[in-house]
């Protein structure tokens, strides 16, 4: 297979063949929360009523954390591809999951002054914009300009991390046993 596809490819088939599991999973889940309200029992119709499963909100929620998922499986490849086996890979991919939990802790600060100059700050920075903007919809009703801009502000950052990513994985797919060095990492980029 190696022979007969680009890497860029590869890498790309990669995020989304386990990217459309994940909104296979969802989706099924929507269905069960969907069944649950519409046929369940009368627990769950005080917490879901059927207009609220099908609410704009929930298919922007849905829009931004297909996005997250997609920028952090990009970044996840990208810095996956720069390793040859797994403990290594470990060690530098912990940095980044302190960005995907980064936003949780900051929760309760977050609800308790949602207007607050962080909001805007952490809605800018990638890592942490899929999260805020689904706070920022549920809890301030973000313009629908600000929700437009933050998906295209999304989508050229994954469209970005995936095209280095790509550079770094057609270097690397060749490479087996050699630690790379930063700068070795930058000249694939620049290449």
């Amino acid at each position: 297979m190696m022979s007969s596809i680009r890497p860029g490819d590869l890498m790309a088939g990669k995020i989304m063949g386990i990217g459309m599991l994940c909104v296979l999973q969802i989706c099924v889940y929507l269905l069960i929360i969907l069944g649950i309200t519409l046929f369940g029992s009368s627990f769950t119709s005080l917490i879901i009523t059927p207009g609220d499963v099908f609410s704009v909100n929930i298919l922007w929620y849905f829009l931004f954390f297909i996005l997250g998922y997609f920028m952090y499986a990009a970044l996840y490849v990208s810095l996956g591809s720069l390793y040859d086996n797994e403990r290594d890979a470990q060690q530098s991919v912990g940095f980044l999951s302190l960005f995907a939990v980064l936003p949780i802790m900051l929760v309760q600060p977050i609800m308790m002054n949602p207007d607050t100059v962080l909001t805007p700050i952490l809605s800018f920075i990638p890592l942490t914009t899929p999260f805020m903007m689904i706070l920022k919809i549920g809890m301030l009703s973000a313009p629908l300009w600000e929700i437009l801009l933050m998906i295209l502000y999304l989508l050229l950052w994954i469209a970005g991390i995936t095209y280095a990513g790509s550079k770094i994985f057609r270097t690397t797919i060749l490479l087996y046993g050699k630690r790379i060095t930063l700068k070795e990492i930058f000249q694939w980029l620049k290449a």
